[in-house]
């Protein structure tokens, strides 16, 4: 260890790679922080949707078939395998209106 040079410069090659290394690294760090933060605003912002209330029992008429089913604020819509759309009232399950597909 003795004869170790005390005047050891490193090659720039060397300097340039641990430099590079370093900012690659800050950068991933910065990168990660930013992922982290914006998934958790992500997931602070899903808990802002508005609730739809699914009713748990619709009342149709005989031989009705259901294709598909959308909900309003204060209505749902059913559509049925006869081209028709049954309009629902949210709150009294009424039904308001019926359409018929052409």
């Amino acid at each position: 260890m003795s004869k170790a040079p005390k005047d050891f410069s490193e090659p720039r090659n060397l300097k340039l790679l641990r430099i590079l290394v370093t900012v690659l690294t800050i950068t991933m760090i910065v990168g990660i922080i930013t992922l982290v933060f914006l998934i958790v605003i992500k997931v602070q912002s899903l808990n802002n949707f508005v609730s739809i209330d699914i009713p748990k029992e619709i009342i149709l008429p005989k031989n009705t078939i259901i294709r598909s089913f959308t909900a309003g604020t204060n209505w749902h819509a059913i559509v049925t395998e006869s081209d028709e759309i049954l309009i629902y009232d949210s709150l009294t399950n009424k039904l308001l209106r019926a359409i018929q597909i052409k």
